[in-house]
Order: structure tokens, then C-alpha cells, then sequence
């Protein structure tokens, strides 16, 4: 079974003494997935074995944020770009990403949004010659040793939060899941479609909302571990109580960058490793 290990960090300072640059660990970890913590809204990074993947970038007030964190790893290419869904605090920050980096792919589960947020995002894209990809189904990728799984919204749906990609990350024995803001409408539909939901890890959908995060979706997904991106003191509320309880329930270890901070998670492909 494999041993999973996180390491929390508070500043992004210290990764710099790493080899982050090079997209490879000292301790002979190949994978890291980097929950940077952008208060009451979302951003992941994948690297893996010389590639990486950003899935959302928080508020557009989170852009220098995206942007000093990237430099600092060094990476100035993203394999993908992903979008979960076109609400500002998923996709505000991608355009200061995207003043770093390039890429060459990115998806969205739309081309068009009515916000000066998102038509930035498109902007930035179209700027280095990138059109939105919307994905449909089931869309499968490579990261490096990595394999991703994009599933793409099962219908059409009036509230936006739903229209959240669901995102799922292997490596090797390890497996992530990213399930954007999606509610217990899209995770039924999820559910009932087939797809393979199972994770250790899992990103929290909707920062911990009550109105996501159901039972049926949870012993869908199984994580040993669950990591919350929330904001210290929001308005929200958030996450709520019910959703820390259905988790406990289960033995879920519960991370949340409220209190922690960035989080990275770096496995070998069997294991998690900590510096």
C-alpha cells in the first residue's frame, strides 16, 4: 500500500533551494502537485518528469501570484492549461500564468464567458496563438510518466459551478482527482456515467461547500486524503461543517490551505515524499 507523506510550506521561498527547476526532486521523486494557496479560490500545478500542467489560477487579483510562483520553479512552459469551469476565481489568475509561461494547449469547458475576467484568460491565449480546446467525453493525456483523464461535463447545465471539468491524474500507484466547483447535481451525473472516480487524493469541489462533496460522490472517489483551497475568514463560511463531517466519516485526512498554506504532494509513484 502505498505511504503518503505531505509536505506543507507557507512560502514558496524555500522551493527555490530545490530542484524544482529542473522538474526533478533530490529525493528521487519524479511527480509533485503544488495546491497553491490563493485564498477563497483554486490553482494546481502538476510536474511531472519535465513537464507541467496548471489547472485554474485563481481571482484576477491572484495573476503576480501565479506568475512570481512559476518563475520561482522556473518553468516557463505549461503542457496544458486548464480551466475548469469560467468563474473568476478559477480563472482570474491564468492570465499572469500565462505572462510567464507558454503553452500550447488549453482547455475549457466553454470558449465564451461574459466576464472581463475570462475574455483576459482568452486574450492571453490568443496572444500566443491558442485557441480553447472544449473537451468532450472522456480526454486522455500524458504528463510526462503521468496519464490525466479530462471528463468533460455530462450535459448541459444552467449553473456554472457544473460545468466544471473533472480532472484525474495518475501516477503510477498514486492518483489524484480535481473536481473544479462542481455540485451534487454534476457529481451524480458523474457518478452514473461510469467513469472511474477512485482516488487517494482528492481536491475538494467548491472549497468545501455544502453543496457539494455528497456521500454518493465521496464512496465514489474513496480518498484517503483531501485537500481543501479555501480562504482564511471567508464570507462563505466555507468549508462547511458537513462536509468536514461526511469526510471524518470516512477517515479522510483533510488538508486546507486556510491553515496550511500552499501544499505539495510528491510521490515516486509508489510513495509520497517529504523533503
Amino acid at each position: 500500500m502505498a505511504v503518503f507523506i505531505f509536505a506543507l510550506s507557507l512560502l514558496f521561498a524555500p522551493l527555490g533551494a530545490q530542484n524544482e527547476q529542473k522538474y526533478e526532486m533530490s529525493d528521487g521523486s519524479c511527480f509533485s502537485i503544488h495546491y497553491i494557496d490563493v485564498g477563497q479560490a483554486d490553482s494546481a500545478l502538476i510536474i511531472c518528469k519535465g513537464e507541467a500542467m496548471l489547472i485554474d489560477g485563481g481571482n484576477v487579483a491572484d495573476s503576480q501570484i501565479l506568475k512570481d510562483y512559476l518563475k520561482k520553479l522556473g518553468i516557463k512552459n505549461l503542457k496544458y492549461v486548464i480551466a475548469s469551469h469560467a468563474h473568476e476565481d478559477h480563472v482570474g489568475g491564468l492570465s499572469g500564468a500565462l505572462e510567464q509561461a507558454k503553452t500550447s494547449v488549453a482547455f475549457s469547458p466553454v470558449n465564451t464567458f461574459n466576464s472581463r475576467a475570462f475574455r483576459n484568460f482568452v486574450k492571453n491565449l490568443q496572444a500566443q496563438g491558442v485557441n480553447i480546446t472544449i473537451p468532450q467525453g472522456e480526454t486522455k493525456l500524458i504528463l510526462g510518466m503521468s496519464e490525466v483523464a479530462l471528463f468533460a461535463p455530462t450535459k448541459k447545465y444552467k449553473n456554472t459551478n457544473d460545468t466544471s471539468i473533472i480532472v484525474k491524474v495518475i501516477h503510477q500507484d498514486n492518483s489524484f482527482l480535481f473536481t473544479g466547483d462542481i455540485e451534487a447535481e454534476a457529481e451524480r451525473n458523474f457518478v452514473e456515467k461510469g467513469y472511474n472516480l477512485k482516488a487517494d487524493v482528492l481536491k475538494v469541489s467548491h472549497h468545501g461547500s455544502a453543496t457539494s462533496s455528497s456521500n454518493l460522490f465521496l464512496d465514489s472517489v474513496n480518498p484517503r486524503y483531501a485537500v481543501i483551497s479555501v480562504g482564511k475568514n471567508n464570507s462563505y463560511r466555507h468549508p462547511s461543517a458537513r462536509v468536514i463531517t461526511r469526510l471524518d466519516s470516512r477517515k479522510t485526512k483533510i488538508y486546507r490551505t486556510d491553515q496550511q498554506g500552499t501544499i505539495i504532494i510528491k510521490s515516486d509513484g509508489k510513495n509520497v515524499i517529504t523533503d
